[in-house]
């Protein structure tokens, strides 16, 4: 995993947080964490395009849902598998290269 420097600007992180786990450089897990901590507390979303807002956010939602405990997955509606994660995020990442 590489660590982001703190002089990129939230933007900046989320698309390398992106680009390094489909290089796969990140686990899901710890990419779920760094990118729901950078959105949520870095971005200032009101500088953003409608446009790159919905998919930020589309793909926080996503990983705001992973867990990698299947206690969770099985006890809870709400939290998904990795394997669920990827197919959805792949799903996101085509349509928003299409």
């Amino acid at each position: 995993m590489i660590k982001i420097g703190d002089e990129m600007q939230a933007k900046e992180k989320l698309s390398y947080l992106i680009e390094e786990y489909l290089a796969g450089e990140y686990t899901t897990a710890a990419f779920c964490d760094e990118y729901t901590l950078v959105y949520d507390l870095e971005l200032e979303k009101s500088r953003l395009k409608e446009c790159e807002l919905a998919f930020f956010e589309s793909i926080c939602k996503l990983a705001e849902r992973f867990s990698p405990y299947q206690e969770d997955i099985m006890n809870y509606d709400f939290f998904i598998s990795e394997s669920t994660f990827r197919e959805k995020f792949a799903k996101i990442i085509k349509e928003a290269s299409g």
